[in-house]
């Protein structure tokens, strides 16, 4: 059975709800991955991630864009700075951050019960419990940056010669700012990647990343 719960709070009570255990868990077969180390290590392996990705993009739709003699729209039109304002705002603010998040929330087991909590700010973000292999915990973190990002990024490119730069332009910006949304999540995803043994189990409980020794 699959169940997503949706949970409406201010960021402040969003977090005080999955800080359930400060302490960390004393057993000889669990290790804690949230040390400073790896907090470090996460932030800028994320940071570096992020850059290379957007700057590959970047170039590849210049590339691309210079196959069909198009070049990036000089935009003068005040009703369409608008339009791509209100466009962008509705995608980026509104649609894609829930759309993130229920799929992370796909990638955990039928059975346990996943929160999506939608907070007064804007923020979003899925918290679970339950025990996953570190290939899948690495495929629930990366899930939102293959689907919303370099998958629509390879339709545009293919796209190139059919819709306008205006277009491709605002559907751009949308993909970029998705890939620097998931700067926290390709931070873990390579932490886990570097740190956690092949058969190790991975799991979250309250603010802390833990993984498990297999038996």
């Amino acid at each position: 059975m699959f169940h997503v719960r949706y949970v409406r709070c201010n960021y402040k009570d969003a977090l005080n709800k999955t800080d359930v255990d400060k302490q960390e868990l004393v057993d000889e077969n669990i290790h804690c991955l949230t040390q400073v180390n790896s907090f470090v290590h996460k932030g800028i392996s994320g940071i570096i991630a992020v850059i290379l990705i957007i700057l590959g993009m970047l170039i590849a739709a210049k590339w691309r864009l210079a196959q069909f003699d198009m070049k990036a729209p000089i935009i003068k039109d005040v009703v369409f700075i608008i339009e791509l304002i209100s466009m962008l705002a509705l995608t980026i603010l509104v649609i894609l951050p829930i759309v993130h998040e229920f799929l992370h929330a796909i990638v955990y087991p039928g059975h346990a019960e996943k929160i999506i909590y939608i907070s007064s700010h804007g923020v979003c973000y899925t918290y679970c419990e339950a025990k996953m292999s570190k290939g899948r915990m690495i495929l629930m973190l990366i899930l939102p940056l293959l689907t919303l990002c370099i998958l629509p990024f390879a339709v545009l490119m293919l796209l190139v010669p059919v819709i306008s730069a205006e277009s491709i332009a605002i559907i751009l910006m949308s993909i970029l700012y998705m890939v620097f949304s998931s700067l926290h999540d390709i931070g873990s995803a390579l932490v886990i990647a570097i740190h956690v043994p092949a058969r190790a189990s991975v799991f979250v409980q309250g603010r802390q990343l833990y993984w498990e020794k297999s038996l």
